[in-house]
């Protein structure tokens, strides 16, 4: 019995020092790798607007000048009066942000017509052109560049059908000249 016991106690003093000889040369065959570093942000600017511009009317028609506070055009009231009339508001889109910017959606609002005659309203509404473009007449497309400190030019034109067989006898309200674009960041 005495023998046992001297057997378990050199094993368990085995096991210590195998315990203590593996720590020791996992320890001697073991590397901390360190990596510290910092990172800068610089300041960006973010600024897609519109510039006023400027109408041109043609023929009798006429215009408010329209408000332009910088991401919105409103107040922009034509009055055509007879077949040939049309009017252009020119204006710039610019981009004075220091991040580049892309077109990411075009909407062009439908005109529609209304008078107190119905039948009236709907025969000058097909004679009527309406559109918003770039100056050089291309159409907007979703994706198109705006680079950081470019400029634009941009129109928007409703025209009277030179070639309109009817002239409406009383006053036609002309609604959806609208126009929405939306730029995201490059």
């Amino acid at each position: 019995m005495e023998k046992n016991r001297e057997v378990k106690v050199i094993a368990v003093v085995a096991l210590l020092v195998a315990v203590v000889g593996l720590s020791v040369a996992y320890a001697a065959l073991s590397t901390t790798l360190e990596i510290t570093g910092q990172a800068t942000i610089n300041s960006a600017s973010w600024n897609v607007q519109f510039v006023e511009g400027t109408g041109t009317p043609v023929g009798g028609a006429s215009a408010t000048t329209p408000t332009v506070p910088s991401t919105s055009i409103s107040n922009l009231n034509v009055t055509l009066t007879k077949p040939g009339d049309s009017y252009t508001y020119t204006f710039s889109i610019q981009n004075t942000g220091s991040i580049n910017a892309k077109l990411g959606t075009v909407n062009i609002g439908t005109i529609s017509c209304t008078s107190e005659d119905s039948d009236e309203a709907n025969a000058t509404c097909q004679d009527l052109t309406y559109s918003v473009s770039y100056a050089d007449d291309t159409p907007f497309t979703v994706g198109d560049a705006l680079d950081s400190q470019a400029t634009k030019q941009a129109k928007l034109t409703i025209s009277y059908n030179a070639d309109a067989d009817t002239v409406p006898a009383k006053p036609v309200t002309v609604t959806g000249l609208t126009a929405t674009l939306i730029y995201d960041q490059a």
